[in-house]
């Protein structure tokens, strides 16, 4: 049995309209170390953040990513990010890799931003990781970020034993509410 903790839509550095905006900004980055001591305590494997950690991929401040990283310390297991439709990740993008390199030998961390399937070993047991990350705020009309692992899974005889997780963003058409 592999346990992961879930969370997503965090919104880093989202304004407050509120007079303690400030208190409640760091509010939110401390919920981090609860999360993150409660995956702990509860044996989690992995600890997933879903998209949106961050409200937008300009406009972060390095305290922002070291107190991220600070307070995600307590779990020792695999921590994946997938980057959401405000954190998108695309080749002018800079905010995935400087959190990555300022998080290098302090926390587990793979950020999941490539159509690939990433492959783990927790505890003796293979797990694939199916990612379909946020590469641009919008989607294009007709594209798809699922539609690697469906051809992924056309194409390739996966063995019933193995561990296959799907970790995804965004709006579902027909689905999900969405006023564009």
């Amino acid at each position: 049995m592999i346990k992961i903790f879930l969370t997503g839509d965090n919104h880093i550095g989202r304004g407050f309209k509120y007079d303690k905006a400030d208190e409640l900004g760091e509010l939110r980055l401390n919920a981090f170390k609860a999360m993150a001591d409660k995956a702990a305590e509860e044996q989690c494997d992995i600890f997933v953040i879903a998209g949106d950690l961050f409200e937008n991929n300009y406009n972060y401040s390095e305290h922002e990513i070291e107190s991220l990283i600070n307070n995600l310390k307590s779990f020792h297991g695999k921590i994946l990010i997938l980057p959401g439709n405000h954190d998108f990740d695309s080749e002018n993008i800079n905010l995935w890799r400087v959190f990555a390199s300022k998080a290098e030998g302090k926390i587990n961390l793979k950020i999941l931003n490539k159509f690939k399937v990433y492959e783990l070993n927790i505890r003796d047991e293979h797990v694939m990781i199916f990612p379909a990350y946020c590469d641009a705020e919008h989607s294009p009309q007709g594209k798809n970020n699922l539609d690697w692992i469906k051809e992924y899974f056309n194409n390739n005889n996966l063995d019933n034993n193995i561990y296959k997780i799907g970790i995804a963003h965004g709006a579902i058409e027909g689905e999900t509410p969405d006023a564009d």
